[in-house]
Formats: C-alpha cells, sequence, structure tokens
C-alpha cells in the first residue's frame, strides 16, 4: 500500500508491510471502523503479563508510516524484550490532540475513547500487564501522548512524546487524575514544532499555540510536586558529522515515584533520533545519529 505520509503535515513516501508478527487489525470505536497495526513477538505464550506500547504516527501519516520511520526498531525491541506494539491509526490521518480553533485538518474524534477501547480489547485477547501499558509518538502523535496522559492517567503508565511541546489549549484543561511517567524528547531547531513555543505554522498555516519545551517540562513537574532536585546527562557525541548533540535533563524525585525527562536534541530538528531520514534536512532539519530514539523511549518504559 502506497500512501502519502505526513510528519506534522510533511510528506513522504511508505509502503505497508505485515509478516506473521505483524498483522493489520481493525477495531469498532464510537461507531468508526479503526485501523491498527499490531506485532506479537515471536516469544509471545500468554503465560506471563506483558507490557504494551502504543506508536502514534504524525499528523497526516498512518500506522506503516510509523513502522518505517522508525526503522521496525520497536518491532526488534519487541523481540527482544518481550513486549507488545500496536501502531493505531488516527481518522483522516489525524490524532484529536486537545487542540481546538480553526485548526485545518483537526480531528473531532474521540481518540482517548479509541485507544481506551484498544485497550480493553487487547487485554481481552492477550495477556496485558496493566501496569505497563505506554505511548509514544512524533508531532501529532506526540501532543496525543500528552492527551492520553491527562484523560487516560488510570491506565497510561507512562508517556514519550517526540517533536511535540504540550499545547496551550491542552495545558488550561489537563487535570490528570493520576501520575505519568513523562519523557519528553525536542530538537532545538525544529521548525514546525518551535523548541521555544508560540505558534505551530506549517506552510504559512497556523496549526495551534505550543508551550516552550521548559514550559512544557515546568507544567510537568509542577503536576507530579517534583522537587527542585534533578541531575543532567550528557550523551557521548557518537556521531559528529550529524551537526547535533544530546543532553537531558532528570527529575526523579516527584510523587508516587514519578520521572518526569526532557531530551534537548541541540540542533535536532523535526526527526526521529536515529529514524529514518523522511525528507530533505532543508524541509526537517537534522536527524541525530547518537542514539536511536526508540532505544531510549523503551529504556525508559521498561525501567518503570
Amino acid at each position: 500500500m502506497r500512501h502519502l505520509l505526513f510528519i506534522g503535515v510533511i510528506a513522504m513516501i511508505s509502503v505497508m508491510t505485515v509478516s506473521a508478527q505483524m498483522t493489520e487489525q481493525t477495531l469498532e470505536s464510537d461507531g468508526i471502523l479503526r485501523d491498527y497495526l499490531l506485532y506479537i513477538p515471536e516469544s509471545y505464550t500468554g503465560d506471563d503479563p506483558v507490557p504494551l506500547v502504543f506508536v502514534l504516527h504524525g499528523g497526516g501519516g498512518d500506522a506503516s508510516g510509523m513502522v518505517k520511520l522508525t526503522r521496525g526498531r520497536f518491532n526488534e525491541l519487541s523481540e527482544a524484550h518481550h513486549f507488545i506494539v500496536v501502531y493505531p491509526e488516527g481518522v483522516d490521518k489525524h490524532w484529536n490532540d486537545g487542540r481546538t480553533g480553526d485548526i485545518r485538518n483537526a480531528s473531532h474524534a474521540d481518540d482517548v475513547g479509541y485507544i481506551s477501547a484498544l485497550i480493553d480489547d487487547l487485554s481481552a485477547h492477550y495477556n496485558i500487564d496493566s501496569n505497563k501499558i505506554f505511548s509514544t509518538g512524533i508531532s501529532n502523535g506526540g501532543l496525543m501522548s500528552y492527551r492520553l496522559a491527562c484523560e487516560l492517567s488510570d491506565r497510561i503508565a507512562g508517556i514519550a512524546p517526540v517533536a511535540a511541546n504540550l499545547s496551550v489549549d491542552l495545558s488550561e484543561i489537563c487535570k490528570p487524575d493520576n501520575t505519568t511517567d513523562i519523557f519528553m524528547i525536542l530538537g532545538t531547531d525544529d521548525r514546525l514544532m518551535p523548541y521555544d513555543g508560540g505558534n505551530i505554522e506549517v506552510l504559512g498555516i497556523e496549526r495551534g499555540i505550543i508551550l516552550s519545551g521548559d514550559e512544557t517540562l515546568k507544567f510537568w513537574t509542577d503536576n507530579f510536586y517534583c522537587t527542585d532536585e534533578f541531575s543532567t546527562v550528557e550523551y557521548p557525541n557518537t556521531a559528529p558529522l550529524d551537526g547535533t548533540h544530546i543532553t537531558e535533563v532528570r527529575y526523579d524525585v516527584c510523587n508516587d515515584d514519578t520521572r518526569v525527562n526532557f531530551m534537548t536534541i541541540h540542533g535536532g530538528g523535526h526527526t526521529w533520533a536515529g529514524g529514518d531520514s523522511y525528507l530533505s534536512r532543508l524541509i526537517i532539519g537534522k536527524t541525530s545519529r547518537d542514539i536511536d530514539a526508540s532505544d531510549v523511549i523503551w529504556e525508559f518504559f521498561s525501567t518503570k
């Protein structure tokens, strides 16, 4: 299946790939048939509960495009570490991430209900560890992961938004009942999702207003009553020619042993570190090769 994929409304070509472990599935939610890809590791027996990881595409994208963007790395990690991966699809290739107003291509679907229904359905068929359900995603998918932390915190144990700051609209209504581990990954040179906040603008079209990275971090550390105590990690610059380097701040002293981490990819663009460079650097910016975002995200989730 060949189609046009948008990450933050940016296009690239991808091809659907399925295997014995990855299958195309459909679930009816709120009267709408919703598609998703499901990856079950070969090692799965059903004897022991396993984690569940949602991987959400960007605006205009789809499930197969997200597999391509991440180079199938979550599937490889699934095999190595025994968890189930699901790649859901938004209605008309967009997620209802909480932005309001006149947002072009904004979805009005009940996507929180859809993800919750997926959890119910998958839990009915597989031995899912209800305490280890996670969500990650890029751009619109990252914004949707924030919404899950706001409105589905009784089921989502951790999120890892990539190239996505918290939107102002969502920040004004987000009142999570429970704490959720947060791992933000942002590039300082992201032209679509500005690191310093402001308007999301694509081809001159405004698509909502976001907080800065620092304001997004403060939102979560305040909500989860983190202390001022944090640690800083400097990642080895293993790929100096890519024009990026990475630092991370970690707040580990929060309510309910919650963690709030903020990874900054200095020089990074609207990209997935270690992933597919889906368009010219002139359009999306630099892709860091110092890490694979999928690896560090799973490491964060797995230590929950």
